[in-house]
């Protein structure tokens, strides 16, 4: 009670004596509205752009792997069709020169035949 007593001996002050308390409420409330719905829409919208941006990144590792894998696949095929055919190319030698090989040992063997008969031809005359 004793209180009101000493509310009652204050001067009259106005309204313009409650501006004080006037703005203290609004900013109360401009806080309570950036704390309570402000902030938390807020995170809810980060939350959504991280997810999504995630997701972006995450289709794209699946790309990248897609083209790593297909890159890889086609080097390994390119490299087996080089292997078969430097194995062509070796085997065609190889049977080339077993070929040329047969082939001069016959025409060497053709050779010493005709010296012989060609030797016999000489000593026959003589």
């Amino acid at each position: 009670m004793a209180w009101l007593s000493l509310l009652a001996q204050a001067p009259d002050i106005g309204p313009a004596g409650w501006a004080g308390w006037t703005s203290f409420g609004l900013a109360g409330l401009i806080l309570a509205w950036l704390f309570f719905w402000h902030l938390p829409a807020k995170d809810l919208q980060l939350d959504k752009h991280i997810a999504a941006h995630a997701s972006q990144l995450a289709a794209k590792d699946e790309q990248l792997a897609a083209l790593i894998e297909n890159w890889n696949k086609r080097q390994d095929s390119q490299a087996e069709r080089h292997d078969r055919k430097m194995d062509a190319v070796i085997s065609a030698f190889s049977l080339h020169s077993r070929e040329v090989r047969e082939d001069f040992h016959s025409k060497l063997q053709l050779v010493i035949e005709h010296c012989k008969d060609e030797i016999d031809r000489t000593s026959q005359k003589g």
